[in-house]
């Protein structure tokens, strides 16, 4: 009895010793499958991460490619040719095929140019040696008319004291009087014709000049078109809203060199150029969240066209990754009450990142220069100084520069005076009943609110203008934050 349980131990701690190596064998062999695996798992996670990082930064390059040619970056190559190609049909015909680039026909434009000023030196010299040569002319005329006039006047007196002997001298010299005056008149017949052909060289030189004011003109333009993005690009787009904390998140942030207190003006999604519609609505950046998100509070909306998501936003103070250049001219007063407000509006250009590059203040004095670098001229009223107003307006023409009056500028900014923003989100919106028929207007007739109005959660999908490392995951702006 004794040796059959003795027996029936060792068998069961056989199968116990055959089971464990079994178990330690198959959890070998596990472990270094999942080792492997994890391993292949992360090679192909980073080899994916390069191939993303290379495809933005191609699609970065060519959006950046396509702005300093003025296209805009939706277009594709092949609209992208034909621009170029009716480019250089337009103003570079007669440069050679192999040379037909923009910047060597900007180069062959400006010599040309050059050439053409160096002619006009060339002929300035002419007219002045012909105008030295006339005066020439007329003093020696003068010279002979008076030395003429004094022999005829000696003769004269000769003449009364000896009459009757001095008969045959007289004639004599009347004859060459007669002589003198003959080559008189052929000396002002050349001196007229000299002064012909100098106004016919001069109308030529005229017509040339005005020719070389055309191309300087349209090459200037054609810098404007390369280098200045226009009015009819918006800067970005509200992503999500609180209306009932008077709160907006736009596409737009730190990679963007955005910065705090920029304003915006606001603009429905629908509009196709932001140089002509009136905005809806102002908005002032309170913090920057992220990479390409920031957070702004509504400084002006309205109950009958509140802003929405995918409201597009402009101000003509900030570009993204560039600052803009401003020149001021004229009294400024942001709210009527007689009292210049120039550092008001200085403040405005320069916390969105703008250059002040000259400045005519109200007292008449100049500070700094207007360049072919300064984009825009902001020009308040004409109270003193008229000349250097003028000057101002005039040089900013010359260069290229975009005019904007006072009341202009400040709408593209979104600049709203704070004495007179009303802050909505409190009892009208808790009043406001949004839904209504087609062409009926909008009324506070009770309690109930229209989504609309209620906060809203960000879009799940954005496209590739929306950075996806900074969206939000939940629908509280505080998750965006980095």
């Amino acid at each position: 009895m004794a040796a059959s349980e003795n027996q029936g131990m060792q068998i069961a701690l056989i199968l116990f010793v055959i089971l464990t190596l079994i178990l330690s064998v198959t959890t070998f062999f596990g472990f270094q499958s999942y080792k492997t695996s994890e391993q292949k798992a992360a090679e192909y996670q980073r080899q994916s991460q390069e191939a993303s990082t290379a495809n933005q930064k191609t699609i970065r390059e060519n959006s950046e490619l396509k702005q300093m040619m003025g296209v805009a970056e939706a277009e594709s190559i092949d609209n992208v040719k034909k621009q170029f190609d009716a480019d250089m049909a337009a103003w570079a015909a007669t440069v050679p095929n192999d040379s037909k680039t923009y910047r060597q026909s900007l180069e062959l434009m400006f010599k040309a140019l050059d050439d053409r000023s160096k002619n006009w030196d060339a002929e300035t010299i002419k007219v002045a040696e012909l105008t030295q040569r006339l005066a020439e002319a007329e003093k020696k005329k003068t010279e002979q008319v008076a030395v003429h006039e004094k022999t005829a006047s000696d003769a004269q007196t000769d003449l009364a004291k000896e009459r009757a002997g001095f008969t045959d001298d007289r004639k004599r010299l009347e004859d060459q009087l007669t002589s003198n005056q003959a080559d008189l008149e052929k000396i002002r017949n050349d001196l007229a014709r000299a002064a012909a052909e100098a106004a016919s060289e001069l109308k030529k030189l005229t017509s040339q000049l005005d020719e070389s004011r055309k191309i300087a003109d349209n090459f200037r333009e054609e810098r404007n078109q390369l280098l200045d993005p226009t009015f009819e690009v918006a800067d970005g787009e509200i992503v999500w809203i609180n209306q009932g904390s008077g709160t907006v998140w736009i596409n737009i942030g730190r990679d963007d060199s955005l910065k705090r207190k920029t304003s915006f003006s606001v603009y429905t999604s629908e509009a196709n150029d932001l140089a002509d519609p009136e905005p809806k609505g102002k908005i002032e950046v309170t913090q920057i969240l992220g990479q390409h998100l920031a957070e702004a509070r509504i400084l002006e909306d309205s109950l009958s066209d509140p802003l929405l998501i995918g409201d597009l936003i402009f101000t003509p103070t900030w570009t993204p990754g560039r600052s803009e250049r401003f020149a001021l001219a004229g009294f400024m007063d942001l709210n009527e009450d007689g009292l210049s407000d120039r550092s008001a509006v200085r403040n405005l250009i320069q916390q969105a990142g703008g250059i002040i590059d000259f400045d005519l203040d109200d007292e008449g004095k100049t500070t700094g220069e207007m360049t072919q670098q300064t984009r825009f001229l902001v020009i308040g009223d004409q109270k003193s100084n008229l000349q250097g107003y003028s000057d101002a307006v005039k040089r900013a023409k010359e260069l290229g520069l975009e005019v904007l009056r006072l009341p202009e500028f400040l709408d593209h900014v979104g600049f709203k005076d704070p004495k007179r923003v009303l802050r909505f989100g409190i009892t009208p919106y808790a009043e406001f009943k949004g839904d209504r028929k087609d062409g009926e207007p909008r009324s506070a007739t009770g309690t109930n609110v229209s989504k609309r109005f209620e906060p809203r959660k960000p879009r799940q999908k954005r496209n590739t203008a929306y950075d996806l490392n900074t969206r939000p995951n939940s629908g509280t702006p505080d998750s965006g934050r980095k």
